[in-house]
């Protein structure tokens, strides 16, 4: 029997699990799937924003062994592939070595922290799951002793999608955590480097941004970085010092260092470069997707590391890798129509649509879309095989609603 193996349990390993259990029971193929994750959960990381962290999660097994795909809970720490084994990390004290005739490599990304003194032990971010479970009960620390040096001020470096989505939901967070008169009388401060906050190109969404930003009465800092965090406090780079309790990095993202054991072609961002069929460049048997790899979805645009992309990846690479073993034809992975959709907190949303982020929605209508992305069309299939398998096809999307 031959083996696949994908390493990551995110959206792209758990899709590329689905596509490929499918497509090896359709064809009746020999073929053995296990997937690898240091975690027995999808973490479901675009709603780390939200409150109530510790609950965005979902168990991997129940969907995972009624399809018949392995699960080996460890961490993949060495990839050998002349003899196409890895080296998997169970505990601290004990490893295995799993082998594979075809590799999927869907490890994800981490957080790219920038190079500041105090930045490993005096911040926080949303990055992973741990991470965002971390910071929540911090914050419900902060919100409950005022006596706290800078308990009331908090500092978001980073104005992308995350930065903006976390600023605009934090006031709400502070008054589950505590009350209104506490969430009433934080500062929300947010930095960035950039002259613009968001995705770019910002002309079309600037005014949008900024309004958001300001009806949830967060100071933005344009044009900035920093030069120290201390528990207490934060030095810009223009030498104003800010006293808080509170630094949250969501300053960008990079490939899981996974990615450099392999010494293939890798991108500014660490991520593996592949071909059309997602398969490593300079590699027979190895694929990737999601956040470690850079793959075209069209003639001029890469996919970027997010779950609207990491999800089609995911099925495209299992479909490929398992039709592989079984000697049938791949498909190429294309992904040309592009949308973001925003959350603004109690401004509502912003949904754009193409590279050029051409506003399509905003207001309380594009927030019910964002709530319904978040919380269904996400979420991964549940029940009995039938039920998985239903979902599971390269096509497949997920979600009751969809």
């Amino acid at each position: 029997m031959k083996q696949l193996l994908i390493i990551g349990g995110g959206f792209a390993g758990l899709k590329a699990a689905l596509s490929a259990a499918y497509e090896i029971k359709e064809n009746n193929g020999d073929v053995e799937i296990t997937l690898i994750s240091d975690k027995d959960f999808l973490v479901i990381r675009p709603r780390l924003y939200e409150a109530n962290p510790a609950d965005m999660k979902v168990p991997l097994q129940p969907i995972l062994e009624p399809i018949g795909v392995n699960f080996l809970q460890g961490k993949a720490s060495e990839i050998d592939t002349d003899s196409r084994s890895i080296s998997v990390a169970i505990t601290k004290h004990l490893a295995t070595e799993v082998s594979y005739d075809r590799l999927i490599l869907a490890a994800g990304s981490v957080l790219k922290t920038p190079p500041v003194p105090g930045i490993e032990k005096h911040s926080w971010n949303i990055d992973s799951y741990e991470a965002a479970v971390a910071f929540d009960d911090h914050l419900l620390k902060v919100a409950r002793l005022p006596k706290l040096t800078g308990h009331n001020r908090f500092v978001i470096v980073g104005g992308g999608m995350t930065g903006i989505e976390l600023a605009t939901e934090l006031r709400s967070r502070l008054r589950d955590h505590a009350d209104q008169a506490t969430a009433d009388a934080a500062e929300i401060i947010l930095i960035d480097q950039a002259q613009s906050v968001g995705p770019l190109p910002a002309e079309t969404t600037a005014e949008i941004f900024e309004q958001a930003l300001q009806d949830a009465k967060v100071t933005v800092k344009l044009g900035r970085t920093l030069s120290e965090i201390t528990p207490t406090s934060v030095t810009l780079d223009n030498g104003e010092e800010v006293e808080t309790a509170s630094v949250v990095i969501t300053a960008g993202m990079r490939a899981n260092p996974l990615a450099d054991l392999l010494n293939r072609d890798q991108d500014q961002l660490g991520r593996l470069t592949v071909d059309g069929s997602l398969k490593v460049n300079e590699a027979t048997d190895i694929y990737a997707a999601g956040d470690i790899a850079s793959a075209h979805i069209d003639a001029d645009n890469l996919a970027l590391m997010s779950c609207q992309h990491a999800m089609p990846m995911g099925a495209h690479a299992g479909y490929n890798a398992a039709r592989d073993l079984m000697a049938l034809p791949p498909r190429t992975y294309e992904q040309p129509n592009y949308v973001n959709c925003i959350d603004l907190g109690e401004s509502g949303g912003v949904l754009t649509k193409g590279w050029d982020r051409q506003v399509a929605m905003s207001g309380p209508e594009a927030k019910e879309l964002k709530r319904k992305i978040n919380e269904d069309f996400i979420y991964p299939p549940q029940g009995d095989a039938v039920e998985i398998l239903a979902k599971a096809h390269i096509d497949a999307q997920w979600g009751s609603e969809r």
